[in-house]
């Protein structure tokens, strides 16, 4: 105090603010020191609170483990959160991929169709055409099929008759033989 008091070569005013310094230090030290000290111990009190409180109350240790449960199951929902936002890029990055894909069938794929249909239906009617035309065929193929079995038939009835005169003509040449054999003599 002397030499801050004692010393003339230091001006009043700077005296004057360094004791107000010090009055205003004083109080607020009695002030903040206390308040400073009680912020170091909070921790040690908390937990001696809880251990207070597992004497008084031995859920407390549950509600606190649930209490910690349910601050990591809120981690996990901004974790799922997240998850979603990367869930609903994706789909709109595959929505977009897929409205592109559409495009491409409409502008390029379509119109191959429509004209392989075309050429579809034209085959088609070409092909009902060959087949009206061979159902026509068909009645004049079973006209000849029915012409050509009445032939056969009439050829088989004149084979037969005509095997039956040779047969008939061997048996009267037979006759004829043994006849002229008879009438000419066992020397002829």
């Amino acid at each position: 105090m002397r030499r801050i008091l004692g010393d003339r070569s230091v001006p009043a005013r700077v005296l004057a603010a360094r004791a107000l310094l010090i009055l205003l230090l004083v109080p607020l030290g009695f002030y903040v020191i206390p308040r400073a000290i009680a912020l170091v111990q909070i921790p040690t009190k908390f937990d001696e609170s809880l251990d207070h409180g597992r004497v008084y109350n031995p859920r407390i240790v549950m509600i606190v483990e649930h209490e910690w449960n349910t601050l990591t199951a809120l981690a996990a929902l901004d974790r799922i959160d997240a998850a979603l936002g990367r869930v609903r890029r994706t789909d709109a990055e595959v929505a977009a991929q897929l409205r592109t894909l559409v495009g491409q069938i409409r502008t390029g794929v379509q119109p191959v169709l429509n004209r392989t249909n075309t050429r579809v239906n034209d085959l088609l009617g070409s092909l009902d055409d060959l087949e009206a035309e061979l159902s026509g065929l068909d009645d004049p193929v079973q006209d000849i099929r029915h012409t050509v079995t009445e032939d056969r038939e009439k050829l088989d009835r004149i084979l037969v008759r005509a095997r039956q005169i040779a047969h008939e003509v061997d048996r009267a040449s037979e006759s004829a033989r043994s006849a002229a054999d008879n009438v000419a003599g066992p020397n002829g």
